[in-house]
């Protein structure tokens, strides 16, 4: 918390958006750290404090205090590690101030809504092409999935080969 970067950083964030500067927080080692020091940054700069005292010079605490976090993450997580093709609309879906992209817990992407109503101001165009062999059980039970879809708007799974294109 003595980067002169980071605390510029900070100044800008508080500049910006003054009295609703979000809550940052910090895992800080204070045992080199005042209570009031503490204090003004949470004043300062909106950081809240996780105080900690090392045990050993690894800082152990830290890497526990991140495993219980990991632990407890929701399991709907933001697109970090996905092939080319999903980066490319992940970088495209991140400008787009409507939608954004999302890896479900069950591994399926999700495009969601950035803002209530923002579907109706700019409506997502998507274009799909599907190929089917009706000789296919397989194929049989994704164009009968497809057609509900179409007839009731629930929501199916078809995945490839049937799935030839999605634009």
């Amino acid at each position: 918390m003595t980067d002169p970067e980071l605390l510029l950083l900070l100044d800008e964030l508080k500049e910006i958006f003054g009295e609703s500067t979000p809550t940052h927080y910090a895992l800080l080692d204070v045992s080199h750290t005042s209570v009031t020091e503490q204090q003004q940054f949470e004043q300062y700069y909106s950081v809240r404090i996780i105080p900690y005292e090392p045990s050993d010079l690894e800082h152990s605490e830290v890497r526990g205090f991140l495993s219980e976090i990991i632990a407890e993450l929701p399991r709907h997580i933001l697109f970090h590690t996905m092939n080319d093709g999903l980066q490319t609309t992940r970088r495209i879906l991140d400008a787009d101030p409507h939608y954004s992209l999302v890896l479900s817990t069950d591994n399926k992407i999700v495009i969601r809504e950035k803002y209530k109503g923002s579907s109706k101001e700019k409506p997502l165009e998507v274009s799909m092409r599907f190929s089917f062999d009706s000789k296919k059980q397989e194929d049989q039970e994704a164009h009968e999935a497809l057609r509900k879809l179409f007839a009731t708007g629930e929501t199916v799974t078809i995945r490839n080969p049937q799935l030839v294109e999605f634009i």
